[in-house]
Order: structure tokens, then C-alpha cells, then sequence
């Protein structure tokens, strides 16, 4: 079956897109391309595709008619790209490139949203076993290639300053300080830090109180009873909960406790709960009894 009549005009939405990636990406990621007629523009062009239309390389393969087969552009660039740490360190000069110019005076202070991502991986390690983490079973499997990107939050807009890859036995802690680390030699002020919930932890809580960040990072109920559940109950308040680590070290945070009422269902309202862990937060103006230090955005 022939495929379908689309040129490979690498057009992902609009010209502009495409060209202003190929101007970051060229020079900044170079792919050491041999025996092969497939070009460093032909390779981005399919991948920028994929990334723009959310879809895999081989269905975008499929689509572009002049591309080369799915299996065919990941022997090339498998062979093609650096190693893992020269290929983060590319991809950080590229972010860095693409950063306004007006974020890296230094003049103001920016939220940052803190995210990791896991990508369900049923393989083997290519290279390295420690390109794989493990986690909580998703996709069918307790195997990722994982990484963590560290982002401004400015005017509705992401500005991605850093990425790091996961490894295998690396926690949490590190990687965030390897983000905010980084965030600083580019002279990003922080006014508040946003962060995923699998940055819940003790050790990221120790971290972030040493350094004096304001921070909101959101608990996530494990197993099936006790935990933050035991919170889960009242209007929305603040209190304070305690983690305990495996060597049994205990610390305690500043949490607020927010209640959320769903739609109704079979005549009657659902009542939901979220925990927040909180930290430099400013007490609203006239704040409530009960509400002091709980921004609108957490409140019932």
C-alpha cells in the first residue's frame, strides 16, 4: 500500500515553527550521519512532525511520503546521536538559545514548575541499564526512560530552562538541585517553585527549606489507607503533616489541606480532598479564620 500523498515539505503547522527549530537545532545537536543519504533536515524534520502532531515517528514516517521507514530512521539516528551526556548537555545549550532575552536579565524574580516525566519502555537498555528507572506500574510495565525538565511559568507561557535525564538508582533530591543549579548559573531569580508530585519527598523538603524556597508541591495518596489520607477530612485549612523516610527520619512540613466539591452525582455532591505542601507563601489580605496563608488558588 503506497503511502499517503503528503510531501515531505517539513511543514509542521506553519513554516515558521519549523524553521525557527531547524535554526536551533542544526547547529546545536549535530548528528554524525554516515552511510546513509538521510540528512541531519530530513531526520528533524520527520521527528519536529512527530512532536508538533503528537503522534510516533513511524506514523509520522508513514505520513510524510518522502520520508524513510519507521525502522529505517531508527537504526540512523540510534547510530547518529552523542552519548547521553554530551546529548543533555547539547540539549541545554539549544534551551538556552531559545530563552528571550528579557528572562535572563536578572531584574525581576519568575515561578518555576518543576515536572518529571516516565515514558513506559518494554526493551532493553540500548547502551547503559542505567538509562532505565523503575516506578509505579503504568503502561504495563515498571520500566522507563525518564527525565526532568525545569521551566519558567511567565504570562501563560513555559519557557523550559533545563533538562535532565533520569538514571537508575539516582533520586530525586540531586536532580532537582542539578535543575536549580543550573537555573542559577543562568541567573534566573526565583519568586515561587511549582513542582510534580513525584518531588514529594523528604529529602527534596530538606533541600528546598535549606535553600529558603518558596515552593507548592502537591502529596500523592499511596497504598490504600493512612498517609495524607488521614487528612482528608473538614474544609479546606492548613496543618502541618510528617514524613518519615526507610531509615526512619522524620521531618515536617507546612501543608494545606483543600477540599473540592465535584459535580453532583446520583443526587448528591462529591466532596474531594488535595494536600499541598507549602512553604513562603504571603497570607492573603483579610483572610477568613481558618484560611490564613492558603493563596485563592488552593482555597475552597
Amino acid at each position: 500500500m503506497s503511502k499517503p500523498t503528503e510531501k515531505l515539505n517539513r511543514s509542521v503547522g506553519c513554516r515558521q515553527v519549523l524553521d525557527a527549530l531547524m535554526t536551533i537545532l542544526l547547529p546545536r545537536l549535530p548528528l554524525k550521519l554516515e552511510h546513509t543519504r538521510i540528512t541531519a533536515a530530513d531526520l528533524w524534520a520527520v521527528l519536529a512532525y512527530a512532536a508538533v502532531h503528537q503522534t510516533s515517528a513511524e506514523a509520522a514516517c508513514a505520513t510524510l511520503a518522502d520520508a524513510p521507514s519507521g525502522n529505517r530512521l531508527r537504526e540512523v539516528l540510534l547510530a547518529a546521536l552523542p552519548e547521553r551526556t554530551d546529548l543533555q548537555r547539547q540539549l541545554n545549550t539549544a534551551l538556552r538559545a531559545q530563552l528571550p532575552k528579557s528572562l535572563l536579565k536578572g531584574k525581576r524574580s519568575y515561578c518555576l514548575a518543576g515536572d518529571l516525566t516516565l515514558i513506559p519502555y518494554h526493551g532493553q537498555p540500548a547502551q547503559d541499564p542505567s538509562e532505565l528507572v523503575r516506578g509505579a506500574s503504568k503502561g504495563g510495565t515498571t520500566h522507563f526512560h525518564g527525565y526532568a525538565t525545569l521551566a519558567i511559568v511567565h504570562n501563560r507561557r513555559r519557557y523550559v530552562l533545563a533538562v535532565k535525564f533520569l538514571r537508575a538508582g539516582e533520586t530525586t533530591s540531586p536532580t532537582l538541585r542539578w535543575l536549580l543549579d543550573r537555573a542559577k548559573r543562568l541567573q534566573i531569580k526565583v519568586r515561587r517553585l511549582y513542582l510534580d508530585k513525584g518531588f514529594c519527598n523528604q529529602a527534596v523538603f530538606r533541600l528546598l527549606d535549606r535553600r529558603g524556597y518558596s515552593y507548592i508541591v502537591p502529596f500523592a495518596a499511596r497504598g490504600k489507607k493512612g498517609g495524607v489520607r488521614t487528612l482528608w477530612h473538614g474544609p479546606t485549612t492548613t496543618t502541618t503533616y510528617t514524613l518519615a523516610d526507610r531509615a526512619r527520619r522524620r521531618y515536617t512540613v507546612a501543608v494545606v489541606v483543600v477540599r473540592h466539591r465535584g459535580y453532583p452525582r446520583h443526587g448528591r455532591r462529591s466532596l474531594r480532598w488535595f494536600v499541598y505542601a507549602v512553604a513562603g507563601l504571603p497570607p492573603p489580605p483579610a483572610a477568613a479564620p481558618g484560611l490564613s496563608g492558603i493563596p485563592p488558588a488552593l482555597r475552597d
